[in-house]
């Protein structure tokens, strides 16, 4: 999925054209949905670690913060993104730059 959406990304830059608006907010489906499971995964390795997880030197602890604070970001939110495209499949002017 990852490779797809980079692949069609530079193929549209190479070109010099907008990629269109509908690939843009699918482009941006995905990398919500990519960003959702990583983040899922990371969060049931932190749950089975127990306490030992939030020690400072746990490498595995930065991994789970920086995901988290990934998450956030406009461009991979997974709800925001899933919304996006939801109203762009329904016809519905989207409520957020893309």
């Amino acid at each position: 999925m990852v490779n797809q959406c980079c692949a069609e990304i530079d193929a549209w830059a190479q070109t010099g054209e907008f990629m269109p608006f509908a690939e843009r907010a699918r482009t941006r489906l995905y990398t919500g949905m990519v960003g959702q499971l990583l983040w899922e995964g990371v969060d049931l390795l932190a749950s089975a670690g127990g306490g030992s997880f939030a020690r400072r030197d746990n490498r595995m602890s930065r991994i789970w913060q920086d995901l988290r604070v990934t998450n956030m970001h406009a461009m991979a939110n997974p709800a925001s993104n899933y919304e996006l495209y939801g109203r762009i499949l329904c016809g519905l002017e989207p409520n957020m730059a893309v």
